[in-house]
């Protein structure tokens, strides 16, 4: 499943939005203003892994992501994003990173902020002990 979300940066309530994107991370959402200012929003995509996969302590995921301006459908450049995990932190940044994560139930997110542009998007994945 590809989960999206459009955002916009709000300079009060900035973590409130971050949090609700992670508790509503399913659904697309709009973020305050919408799509009102497209200058101001980044289409943020994590391909792979699935959302809820699972994997045993050692092996090797792949996580690929994206981020872009839906309106003219330009890529931001790779070095705009960056993955975060709830219980490991920054995992690195780029559009493709396979970090060793600890066993646990992992909240993964994707974010891309470029000249002002801002977008998450969470997927949760599971590693198992060996």
């Amino acid at each position: 499943m590809v989960r999206e979300f459009y955002g916009r940066r709000h300079p009060v309530i900035q973590g409130t939005l971050l949090l609700a994107m992670i508790v509503l991370g399913s659904a697309t959402l709009l973020g305050t203003g919408g799509k009102s200012d497209p200058s101001q929003t980044c289409l943020v995509t994590i391909h792979r892994p699935d959302d809820g996969s699972s994997w045993v302590y050692g092996t090797t995921i792949v996580f690929q992501g994206s981020g872009h301006n839906p309106d003219d459908d330009l890529p931001f450049d790779e070095t705009s994003l960056t993955w975060y995990s709830n219980l490991d932190g920054t995992l690195g940044t780029g559009g493709t990173i396979t970090p060793q994560l600890s066993v646990g139930l992992h909240l993964i997110t994707l974010s891309c902020e470029d000249e002002g542009s801002v977008g998450s998007v969470a997927i949760s994945v599971r590693v198992t002990p060996s």
